[in-house]
This record gives structure tokens, sequence and C-alpha cells, in this order.
């Protein structure tokens, strides 16, 4: 029986039919509109008790150009952050700009949002499905990455702790 149905999905060559065609495509419209749905209850949830308004009074009063320039100054940093993952996963398939510039993009926004910086899981699972680097390779330069930067913050928080130690308040 499951020989039959799977001949009717598959040819012998091992090609796909229309049929298989059209439930990957029923897949796929499902899954955008779950995910449409998702995002919209989220973002119901995030804007249930916001006062709007407010928001906006805050945003019309801001400097454009101070807006402007954190946006590029974020982008650059996704940038650099992406040639950095790229650069340490390294190897002679080093996966292609795009789909890692997508994994980091997709990765920080889901540790924003997601308790537990579950983006920082997500972030090689969406690499992995889009290029030929393995999960587990992925993975293991994210948590080099994480090693990286506790490294650097502790590094300048004992540089300003032995440098700028009497300019605290009360340690003259």
């Amino acid at each position: 029986m499951v020989g039959d149905v799977r001949l009717s999905v598959f040819r012998r060559d091992g090609n796909r039919t229309a049929c298989d065609t059209t439930v990957r495509g029923v897949k796929r419209i499902l899954q955008i509109v779950f995910i449409i749905a998702l995002t919209g209850f989220f973002l119901g949830l995030f804007l249930w008790k916001s006062n709007l308004h407010e928001v906006w009074t805050i945003m019309k009063a801001a400097d454009p150009l101070w807006l402007i320039a954190g946006l590029l100054i974020n982008f650059s940093a996704l940038l650099f952050r992406t040639q950095r993952w790229r650069t340490l996963i390294g190897g002679p398939d080093m996966p292609k700009f795009y789909p890692t510039f997508f994994a980091t993009c997709t990765g920080y926004m889901l540790s924003t949002v997601l308790p537990i910086r579950a983006g920082d899981v997500a972030r090689p699972a969406l690499l992995a499905r889009r290029s030929k680097v393995r999960f587990v390779d992925a993975l293991g330069t994210v948590l080099s990455e994480r090693i990286l930067d506790l490294f650097s913050i502790l590094g300048l928080f004992v540089y300003f702790c032995i440098v700028h130690w009497n300019d605290f308040p009360g340690r003259q």
C-alpha cells in the first residue's frame, strides 16, 4: 500500500510529478498564512495596551537625522556581524552572503522577541536550510561568537576598572 502511494507522487526515475508540486504549493501557502496570522497575533498582543498616540508624538519630536543615523549604524552592524559569522564558519564551502545575512537578521530579530535567546539557535538552523553548512558546525560558530563577545565585554570592564577606577564618585 505504501509503495502504491509513493509511486503516485514520484516516478520511478525520481522526478517530481504535478501532484507533488501541488502538495508542496499548498503546504507553502498554509505556512505563509500561519506565519502572517501568528505575526498579527503577536503584534496585536504587543500593541494591546500601548499608547500609540504618545508613541507617535515622541516619533514626531525626534530628529529625523538621528533616526536615519541609528538605522544606518544598525544596518552596518548587521553587515559586519554577517561577515564575522561567515569568517568564523570559513572552510572551502563558505556560505554565500545573502543566506547568512538572512539568518543573521532573522536570528537577532527572534532573540529580541523570544525568551532565552532562541534566535541563537534559529540562526544556524536557518543557515543550514539555505546553504551547505551543517547545523552543528553553524551552532558551534554561534557559541564561539558568544564566547568572543563575553571576553570582549570582560576586557572592556577590566580596562575601565583599572584606568577609570578613581573617576567613580567616592573613590578619590
